[in-house]
């Protein structure tokens, strides 16, 4: 299974009732597996995009709620980084504790000949405005 190791499987097995879920996910992986090859067949990059997306999506989303729990005043220093980072970079004077944060977990790229950040990829851009969207 693709998501076993995913934290939706990891909540999951937390709660009380979790197995039923999991084991309910798995099964319908099963039942409709040839209708997910086929699909994958038909809209491979479409599906793979989908799916780093959701991986960016939830690597990113772990790591800041993470953050939430050890220090909230950082969390909130990176969520007002994320929504002024822009996809061709952005400025800055100096390297504070959340754009550190940020390239530590390869969220955002530092050049310190241009002194900009920017995300390490075009994913992890739309992942960001993705958690901005939700947290919003």
């Amino acid at each position: 299974m693709v998501f076993e190791k995913s934290l939706l499987f990891e909540k999951l097995n937390e709660l009380d009732d979790g197995r039923k879920y999991i084991e309910l996910i798995n099964c319908v992986c099963d039942k409709f597996k040839d209708y997910l090859e086929a699909i994958k067949k038909l809209f491979g990059d479409y599906t793979d995009h989908g799916i780093k997306h959701s991986e960016s999506v939830l690597r990113i989303l772990d790591g800041v709620y993470e953050l939430k729990k050890k220090d909230e005043n950082l969390f909130n220093s990176v969520l007002n980084l994320f929504e002024n980072i822009m996809e061709d970079g952005t400025k800055y004077t100096e390297l504070t504790d959340e754009i550190l944060w940020c390239a530590d977990k390869n969220i955002l790229f530092v050049n310190p000949i241009k002194r900009i950040v920017k995300p390490q990829s075009k994913l992890d851009l739309l992942a960001i405005r993705r958690i901005l969207k939700e947290l919003n």
